[in-house]
């Protein structure tokens, strides 16, 4: 592998991917990005993935800079997931955890199938609800993601920074089942 070809690691995110490598992945074509800044590819790539992690800001940052027309399909599925996502945090604020399960659920249907986040407010809506087997598969399933958030370090969700929520609903349900 030629470590300096934007292309060559662009493949490289591909194929990642498809191994649900998201971490790996998002890491090369930030790679084929600083090599190649204007690799158009690389961007389309890192705003798929940034929507199946839930990452909104991040994916519609690079859905702008892939081309000069962005992907109508691609524009659809971030709105999509975009306002499923506030549809929930709303319901979370009104602690109306039903509507925070139909909203994460459509949100993770829509598009962010791999967002730890997604999967750590699911958990902490069917604390709630006394569903604690299913918010124990939920929180597990965040946890063993590959690449639970890409953000800043200082990026909130909730009032909480983005990797200290989902510790805080790990340690939630932790707590429910007596652990």
């Amino acid at each position: 592998m030629w470590p300096d070809n934007a292309a060559c690691r662009g493949n490289r995110a591909a194929a990642l991917t498809g191994l649900r490598h998201f971490g790996e992945a998002v890491k090369d074509c930030e790679v084929a990005l600083r090599i190649d800044p204007s690799y158009g590819r690389a961007h389309q790539r890192l705003t798929s993935l940034h929507i199946r992690l839930g990452h909104i800001e991040d994916a519609l940052k690079h859905l702008s800079l892939a081309s000069p027309q962005p992907d109508p399909l691609e524009l659809d599925k971030l709105q999509t997931v975009q306002k499923h996502l506030g549809k929930c945090l709303d319901a979370r604020k009104a602690r109306d955890w039903k509507t925070v399960l139909r909203e994460a659920d459509a949100a993770i249907a829509s598009g962010a199938d791999s967002s730890a986040l997604l999967l750590a407010t699911k958990a902490e809506a069917l604390l709630p609800l006394n569903l604690l087997d299913e918010a124990d598969s939920a929180i597990s399933s965040a946890s063993k993601l590959d690449y639970p958030f890409s953000g800043s370090s200082d990026t909130k969700y909730c009032g909480l920074l983005a990797n200290a929520y989902i510790l805080y609903v790990h340690a939630q349900v932790d707590v429910a089942l007596g652990r």
